[in-house]
């Protein structure tokens, strides 16, 4: 809906329309790549959806480890200068893709890591506008390790990030504004609050009750 302030678009909405892309039809590609890898999900089980909602926030400390594979997308900022147009500004906003994934040992996860690890770079390629939010996606590089975790766990877990550039049109338009502004409801002087109360010594004589029976 257009307002006389225009258009703005920042990285949270960027965020949001990633992972509603990738909720719709990440599944698909994580489907397709398996069976690729000769792995049929329908017999074995393999997971072609993230056990955790997909969210918008990093953390390697705090891994659902029960509820893998597990999905992250964070914007962490512009990957390049923002660009004046007749239009307003368009701008490069970098996005990250991480996903984390175990299985029953290194080799199997590796596997697992590598299905997803694809079929992330090639639902994004293949789907560039994120939803009609961006005009273009540019494919920066991938690349994957294993996952801090307890150097004592035997556990296998590995993760792979996907980075990727997209081309925002008209995030802001510095020609636009509203005319007419919020007035401040002050009076021109500073407020005024009451004196804190002062603390004072207490002393609390107790004495036990007896036990009565």
């Amino acid at each position: 809906m257009s307002s006389v302030f225009g258009p703005r678009i920042g990285s949270f909405d960027l965020e949001q329309a990633v992972i509603r892309l990738l909720t719709e039809r990440l599944a698909t590609y994580v489907d397709h790549c398996a069976r690729l890898k000769n792995i049929n999900p329908d017999t074995t089980g393999f997971p072609i959806r993230p056990r955790s909602k997909i969210l918008a926030v990093k953390d390697f400390k705090d891994w659902p480890e029960q509820r893998l594979p597990y999905v992250q997308v964070t914007v962490p900022g512009m990957a390049d200068r923002p660009i004046r147009d007749t239009d307003g500004y368009r701008a490069f906003w970098e996005i990250n893709v991480f996903v984390v994934v175990s299985a029953r040992d290194r080799t199997a996860t590796r596997l697992a890591r590598s299905i997803w690890e694809d079929a992330i770079g090639w639902c994004l390629l293949q789907n560039r506008s994120l939803g009609g939010i961006a005009t273009a996606f540019d494919w920066l590089g991938e690349s994957s390790a294993d996952v801090p975790i307890d150097t004592e766990d035997a556990r296998t877990l590995q993760g792979a990030v996907l980075v990727g550039a997209a081309e925002i049109p008209a995030v802001l338009d510095p020609n636009a504004g509203p005319a007419v502004f919020i007035p401040d409801p002050g009076t021109g002087t500073p407020p005024t609050y009451p004196d804190d109360p002062e603390a004072t010594d207490v002393v609390v004589d107790y004495t036990p009750k007896e036990n009565s029976e």
